[in-house]
């Protein structure tokens, strides 16, 4: 997700191959839409495979409507007088399990009591009915202005893990959630001429008299969500066997149109950089949602407000960045309450690829006024810097945002400064491929580096930048020159890293030298000064001692010997001569 502060079958083109089906969960859900009740009735088989090693003797579902059922208590994105446009109104669903004990466990998590143990291996067929309640909200999960929006609503199974079953509360900061890819086929039922905008392919259509019915299917998907209206319309552009649509609402076809462009060109850069986007389709929402963007599987919905300035820069910032969580959230999940910034680091540094494929200008400008600039500011405020934090241990929704949105990515960018590009862009897309549709978490990510790159010692930059709210500073100290040699010669406190220095000579010009201190080069000219890391491309506790000069003794020491040499030769010719 990105806030502005001032995203049973299989379908054939699929460029991965599904798990095995017994070992991956299904679900197969049937929804009905109704917008005159502002309601969503379904129901849904669930298929479970217990890949666990011990015995399991229940399940837990999420329930995430019902963190909306209380005023006061709803995870809010924006303030209320702004997140309800007509005052509260709750949402909530409820659930009726078949044939099973079942009992909701702290408002959002469904415990269903198995009849008998569920032994590793085995599988279990789980049918519930449910009703959805859709709150007026601007939200993820709400109703706004002829909209219906369902993100992050439907019953999902918890993902178990170290001997207990995952249950993160539905929280308004970052987005705490934590699925596991599965399988799905979803059919949505909806009024005849309204429009869905939705995750998964659309395989089947079944039109009635007064509604119809269309069937996705999404292999391999960790959440499905959709939106719809009778007021969208739909702009479509084709990337490969993907098709990429944009649902936009009257008036805004210019953004519902340059939507569908600038998500094409963020996936071409992201399938050549971390490799192939594998899904059929991927969607477009404009919604009322109450921050900039937010990622689901195969689908992004985009505020409205943006789109009544398609061509600004932040609009194609929201599309990039959205896009990006396709890789990093949608194909490669994580854990987004313990491990909060993995993801959201990943995107906002997949989006500073994406802008440095404009020119160094626009990657310049995107680096500079979305990530470093901001977060200068926050550091004078005092934020702490520790990254690595789960979104209950930051102390407030801003200080998430700092780590998260912009030091996240910085750090992930000094990374690629520290192992260069090449390495450093080799090692995500293996991240990539190796861990497609699974979950990886902060120690899949730095063992990945450290093994490709034992040589650079990255435990320690890992351990000081994700783990520490210490800083790098690298000081100038000491600058020579010599017979058309200069050397730069500056400490680092913390850690070594490679540093990059603007020399300017004697003659007016300047030179760049990058590397790992000593920094040598040869110059034509006589050295005057020089700046460390000019670019502000290292994080550091201290900008202010960058800046070092070559000293005149140092810069003259070499020409004063001829002339002495000279002089005293002739002195002792003479003193000889007249001796003579």
């Amino acid at each position: 997700m990105i806030i502005v502060m001032l995203i049973v079958a299989i379908a054939p083109t699929m460029a991965y191959a599904a798990y095995d089906a017994p070992s991956s969960t299904h679900y197969e859900v049937t929804l009905e839409v109704d917008p005159e009740r502002h309601a969503i009735k379904g129901t849904s088989t669930i298929i479970y495979c217990n890949r666990e090693l011990i015995a399991l003797d229940s399940l837990y579902l999420t329930l995430y409507p019902n963190a909306f059922d209380e005023e006061g208590e709803a995870p809010l994105i924006a303030p209320a007088s702004v997140s309800y446009p007509e005052g509260f109104d709750p949402g909530y669903i409820t659930v009726d399990v078949i044939d099973r004990t079942y009992e909701v466990v702290d408002d959002t998590f469904l415990r269903i009591d198995l009849t008998d143990p569920l032994t590793p291996g085995e599988s279990v067929n789980i049918e519930l009915n449910f009703d959805i309640k859709v709150p007026h909200l601007t939200h993820r999960f709400g109703y706004h202005d002829g909209i219906i929006y369902a993100g992050n609503c439907l019953p999902l199974v918890c993902p178990y893990k170290e001997g207990g079953w995952v249950r993160h509360p539905y929280t308004a900061r970052g987005d705490p959630f934590y699925s596991e890819s599965a399988q799905w086929s979803v059919s949505i039922t909806a009024p005849t001429g309204w429009t869905v905008a939705s995750t998964g392919t659309p395989i089947d259509e079944d039109v009635g008299e007064s509604t119809f019915t269309t069937t996705y299917v999404a292999p391999d998907t960790r959440d499905f969500a959709f939106s719809c209206s009778e007021r969208y319309e739909v702009a479509t552009l084709q990337h490969g066997a993907t098709t990429i649509r944009s649902y936009y609402l009257p008036g805004h076809e210019e953004g519902g149109v340059r939507a569908c462009e600038l998500a094409r060109q963020a996936m071409y850069v992201y399938e050549d950089i971390f490799g192939p986007y594998p899904y059929d389709t991927f969607s477009i929402a404009e919604t009322h949602l109450g921050a900039a963007g937010m990622e689901y599987p195969h689908l992004i919905f985009v505020d409205q407000q943006y789109y009544t300035s398609p061509h600004d820069m932040i609009f194609e910032v929201i599309i990039a960045h959205e896009v990006a969580h396709q890789w990093w959230y949608g194909v490669v999940g994580n854990d987004q309450v313990c491990h909060s910034f993995i993801d959201e680091s990943l995107a906002q540094l997949s989006t500073l690829a994406y802008f440095e494929e404009h020119g160094d200008l626009i990657g310049t400008s995107y680096y500079e006024n979305y990530l470093r600039d901001p977060y200068d500011r926050a550091r004078k405020e005092g934020i702490s810097d520790i990254i690595d934090r789960s979104l209950e241990e930051y102390g407030s929704d801003y200080e998430y945002m700092v780590m998260a949105y912009w030091k996240g990515p910085l750090v992930l960018d000094m990374l690629r400064w520290t192992v260069g590009s090449d390495e450093f862009y080799d090692a995500l897309s293996d991240i990539y491929n190796k861990h497609t549709f699974g979950i990886i978490d902060v120690a899949t990510f730095e063992n990945e580096f450290m093994t490709r790159i034992p040589e650079k010692e990255l435990d320690t930059f890992f351990d000081v930048l994700l783990r520490s709210d210490s800083l790098p500073d690298i000081i100038a100290y000491e600058a020579t020159y010599d017979d058309g040699t200069a050397i730069i010669e500056p400490t680092n406190k913390v850690m070594v890293l490679p540093v990059e220095a603007c020399v300017t000579l004697e003659d007016g010009s300047t030179m760049t030298v990058t590397g790992m201190p000593p920094l040598e080069m040869n110059v034509q000219s006589a050295p005057v000064s020089y700046v460390l890391d000019p670019r502000d491309r290292i994080v550091e506790s201290n900008e202010e001692n960058n800046t070092g000069s070559f000293s005149t003794d140092e810069k003259r020491l070499p020409l004063p010997y001829a002339p002495i040499g000279l002089v005293a030769a002739i002195v002792i010719a003479l003193l000889w001569r007249k001796r003579s």
